[in-house]
């Protein structure tokens, strides 16, 4: 899947937020919703912070590798500032590829266009294998989203 192809013409929903926990997950809404604004921003985030590097032919570099932290770490206070470390650096090379691609974008709403994406805390989740990480995005004209992945 081409991430960055979100930004051409109708995109269409594939990631819901919950709107009281901010958790969001890879579930499409039924019926299928056009995706517009800082929902298509946060949508084009959490599909680059899911992607790795290499998985796609024409964007070789381009993804967090995120995914490849899996399995890596057993989140304790001796390898929180580590993990988090990890995410940062992932979190930061996202940035910077969206902010790139966006530069050539003339037509977009200044509300799907990402200012700033920072990882603000993470934390174990309901079982031992599951992590929780905050994040802040800043759209352009300003919009502050918080979500959880």
């Amino acid at each position: 899947m081409r991430v960055f192809a979100l930004y051409l013409g109708m995109d269409y929903q594939v990631i819901s937020k919950d709107r009281f926990t901010s958790e969001v997950t890879l579930t499409p809404p039924f019926p299928p919703k056009i995706v517009r604004g800082s929902a298509k921003l946060l949508q084009i985030i959490v599909l680059s912070l899911l992607n790795s590097p290499g998985r796609n032919v024409q964007y070789p570099d381009m993804g967090s590798g995120l995914p490849a932290l899996i399995g890596q770490y057993n989140l304790t206070e001796s390898s929180h500032n580590e993990v988090f470390a990890e995410i940062t650096l992932a979190v930061d090379k996202v940035k910077k590829e969206i902010i790139a691609n966006q530069k050539t974008l003339t037509l977009e709403d200044p509300s799907a266009l990402l200012a700033d994406l920072v990882a603000l805390k993470i934390e174990l989740g309901e079982t031992i294998d599951n992590v929780k990480v905050r994040f802040r995005m800043i759209t352009q004209n300003g919009k502050i989203e918080e979500f959880n992945l």
